[in-house]
């Protein structure tokens, strides 16, 4: 692949030889014509990926979709969060649930639940 020769051909050693061997030197010689270092190191990275999509037969709509998907859903998690835990603030603080009271959001028995299971006597 001479993207990677390319762009580690924009790679500098110490001594001022580029790392990118013959190939990188000669495809560098050509892009940095018609762009800056930076723009050709962007043009080799994207021409890496699209590579690396070719080889493993991956379209670039599907990943795209796979990620954009991921992103919603990610969204998606953190809105029902939120909504729950709207849900939980409006219970002002103590809200009676069965036998169970909830105390600034730690589960404890009812008072008198706990007073008839003192007063029982096995």
């Amino acid at each position: 692949m001479s993207g990677f020769s390319a762009l580690f051909g924009l790679l500098t050693s110490s001594t001022g030889k580029s790392n990118g061997g013959y190939v990188g030197d000669l495809v560098n010689k050509g892009m940095l014509n018609l762009v800056s270092s930076g723009i050709a190191a962007f043009i080799y990275v994207l021409l890496i990926i699209i590579t690396l999509l070719f080889i493993l037969r991956l379209s670039p709509v599907t990943v795209l979709k796979k990620i954009w998907h991921l992103v919603r859903r990610d969204s998606a998690e953190i809105d029902a969060n939120v909504k729950v835990m709207r849900n939980a603030a409006s219970l002002e603080g103590s809200a009676a649930i069965g036998d169970f009271k909830m105390n600034a959001s730690v589960p404890t028995l009812n008072h008198k639940v706990m007073k008839n299971l003192v007063s029982c006597h096995y």
